[in-house]
């Protein structure tokens, strides 16, 4: 895989998640192609069970669009009607200081059929509140080294691994394949993780 990877959304709908996503600033739904594109990054939007040439099948948790601006581009998004997602940021937006050099800002929506969504910024760097492209693709796995492992063995290299503090601490670890940046973590889930929509792999 030379380029950057699709993330495969699977919903029941794909007519009116690819409407959704041409509500987000910054990106744009293409419905003759089944796609959303932001920036460098397309999302292919399928009916359930639907597979594409290529596919990596896998369980991914969540998406995460990069920002200039996390609180602007959410503002925006939840005066549009989008839903606040209480699973993962349920005070509001989050920051974690060890990620990255300085640090980065994040809080979470539910996207077409309540998949989770994550807003992004680097803490210190302004700019414009609109979705700018992929930050990362995000994978919650219990066995975090053999998650490693296994996108090692498809030629990802590790970057960054942290520890964070919580009871119990979560591992997390980036690694880069390419273009794609993965995120591995292994915090549980939360409740309520079960949607009608799936982020169901990533494509060429």
């Amino acid at each position: 895989m030379a380029g950057r990877w699709r993330p495969v959304l699977e919903v029941a709908d794909p007519g009116a998640a690819l409407d959704w996503s041409a509500t987000v600033p910054g990106m744009r739904a293409y419905p003759a192609r089944g796609e959303a594109i932001c920036g460098e990054l397309r999302i292919a939007v399928v009916a359930p069970g639907t597979r594409l040439a290529g596919q990596r099948a896998m369980a991914v948790d969540h998406l995460a669009l990069a920002t200039g601006d996390v609180d602007g581009l959410l503002a925006r998004l939840l005066a549009g009607g989008m839903r606040w997602d209480a699973r993962f940021t349920p005070n509001g937006a989050r920051e974690i200081a060890a990620f990255w050099e300085t640090g980065v800002r994040f809080a979470f929506v539910r996207g077409p059929g309540d998949v989770a969504l994550e807003l992004r910024s680097r803490r210190g760097a302004a700019g414009a509140a609109e979705a700018l492209g992929l930050d990362h693709i995000g994978l919650r796995r219990a066995d975090l080294p053999g998650a490693a492992a296994a996108l090692e063995a498809e030629g990802a290299t590790e970057v960054a691994r942290h520890l964070l503090p919580g009871t119990p601490p979560v591992a997390v670890r980036f690694l880069r394949e390419h273009n794609t940046l993965w995120e591995v973590f292994d915090e549980p889930a939360p409740p309520g993780m079960e949607t009608p929509g799936r982020w169901s792999g990533v494509a060429p």
